[in-house]
């Protein structure tokens, strides 16, 4: 990622966070369940900077990479990114139906930021796997925008969006 790209999504990434704490400042008192819900959000977008700035999960990739080659398996390593790739997707699934379950319990508001935020790790754990035709996927460009900018950005925009929303709904109840 270009360094200023990478300081774009990494502010968005601390914006959402700073926008899901704010929802629990704006609405007092709060429910227990969605208060846990918009704390959740906001530490998992500041882990998401933290990692955007620090490129940790590259380094992650490249010790799995030397681990594989040292011990004799890095050339069936295609078999295994396939086989995490449907694990990832399993998880996806269950996270939504869980979401879809569990709805009735939030605010609108937060059910469409948790479900971005599952969409933004599905993504991220997806990408972490590394397999060449995912990443040449994602490698795609138009007019040097890259398609992996797009899908992260979003992502953290359907969190953002949906935090905003609860904002708007806390300050329209104050001012009445």
């Amino acid at each position: 990622m270009t360094s200023p790209m990478r300081w774009v999504i990494v502010a968005l990434y601390l914006f959402a966070a700073w926008q899901c704490l704010r929802v629990m400042r704006v609405h007092t008192p709060m429910a227990p369940r969605e208060c846990k819900a918009w704390w959740l959000i906001a530490w998992v977008m500041l882990l998401l900077a933290v990692t955007r700035l620090t490129d940790w999960p590259a380094l992650v990739v490249d010790f799995a990479r030397h681990y594989a080659a040292g011990h004799g398996w890095y050339g069936m390593r295609r078999a295994l990114q396939i086989e995490i790739m449907l694990f990832i997707a399993v998880l996806a699934v269950a996270g939504i139906s869980l979401l879809r379950r569990r709805e009735g319990d939030l605010p609108r508001p937060a059910s469409i930021s948790l479900g971005g935020l599952i969409a933004l790790l599905t993504f991220d754990a997806a990408r972490a796997v590394s397999l060449h035709t995912v990443d040449a996927l994602l490698g795609l460009s138009l007019a040097g925008v890259r398609l992996n900018w797009l899908i992260e950005i979003a992502g953290i925009v359907v969190i953002l969006a949906g935090a905003l929303m609860r904002v708007r709904q806390g300050q329209s109840a104050v001012s009445r």
